[in-house]
């Protein structure tokens, strides 16, 4: 259950990250120039 509940959190985060991408893109561009693509362009945008 305790995996679970972590695993939840994981996604929930990683899901939120996609939807606020446009928002930070180019912010985060600076740094992590591929963390947005293949996930707030890609399979959850």
């Amino acid at each position: 259950a305790h995996y679970e509940t972590l695993k939840d959190t994981y996604v929930n985060q990683w899901a939120k990250a996609a939807r606020n991408c446009q928002q930070v893109h180019t912010d985060l561009r600076r740094w992590f120039p591929d963390l947005c693509f293949p996930l707030g362009h890609g399979a959850i945008s």
